[in-house]
């Protein structure tokens, strides 16, 4: 009953508002306000609001277990599925493998088994190459002693104050099997691999040049689809910004490779598609 009044109360705040409002007084067009997507901010959002006033989204929960949720309100349902999630813990963030990577079931939950009373970052991110599109986030949070958690990463819009991207300074390097689009699994024996990345630019003199900025080794025991590294640390902004190769090698054979941009927090998420074997 009290949701019924408040909507009817909304309704009719809105229809108030409407005829005191000039039309020159009108703002700009707000996506976040134009609740059900059609492109007109009027009565009909407010309804919507008004009927889910008092209500929220649960997240989910399982004993002794980190569950995230990887969620998208630009959708309906928003639970994002397929969506990758990748857990590090916050004192290797600067260059380090994550700790675990799994992908987001049918409800849009992934989840982790980690160690109690500790600080981890999510990252979770989705990859539409058909439409050649990735949007992503993280966040932060600590598992209670019982190694639970119940965390939630939105992606895409709207763009609301707890929606972050990558943090910054940071490069996020994701290795996906070139056949099945699927996390990069294959079990190098006893060898190294490399991650190489190459700064470009385009030369006085009409040419393209490159410079090596950094060869990273990656023992095969610490090997993890997933990587992450410091975009300050690692040398990528020596010579300025400007545009960037990274390779991954297993011994001298290039399994693949891929170009990409800083942001303007000097940020990327990179994605190398490889072969199902060397």
């Amino acid at each position: 009953m009290l949701r019924r009044f408040v909507a009817i109360g909304l309704v009719g705040l809105f229809i108030a508002m409407s005829l005191v409002v000039a039309q020159d007084d009108i703002g700009p067009y707000d996506r976040a306000a134009d609740v059900n997507g059609d492109g007109i901010v009027d009565i009909m959002d407010l309804t919507q609001v008004g009927q889910a006033y008092g209500s929220n989204y649960t997240l989910r929960s399982q004993a002794n277990m980190t569950v995230i949720t990887v969620a998208s309100f630009a959708i309906s349902p928003p639970e994002v599925e397929n969506a990758r999630v990748a857990i590090f813990e916050r004192r290797i963030w600067n260059w380090g493998n994550a700790t675990v990577v799994e992908y987001s079931n049918a409800s849009g939950v992934a989840v982790f088994e980690l160690s109690p009373n500790s600080s981890y970052r999510a990252v979770a991110w989705r990859t539409i190459p058909e439409e050649n599109s990735s949007s992503y986030s993280y966040t932060d949070f600590e598992t209670n002693s019982f190694s639970e958690a119940s965390v939630m990463i939105v992606l895409g819009e709207p763009a609301v104050p707890s929606v972050r991207l990558l943090p910054a300074c940071s490069v996020v390097v994701t290795l996906l099997n070139k056949t099945t689009g699927l996390l990069y699994d294959y079990d190098f024996p006893s060898s190294i691999i490399t991650l190489i990345v190459y700064r470009t630019w385009y030369g006085d003199d009409g040419t393209w040049l490159i410079d090596e900025v950094i060869n990273a080794a990656i023992w095969t025991t610490q090997h993890v689809p997933v990587f992450v590294m410091n975009s300050i640390q690692t040398s990528l902004l020596y010579h300025g910004l400007g545009g960037f190769v990274i390779v991954e090698k297993y011994g001298p054979l290039v399994l693949g490779s891929s170009a990409f941009q800083l942001t303007e927090d000097l940020s990327a998420n990179v994605i190398i598609y490889v072969p199902s074997s060397p």
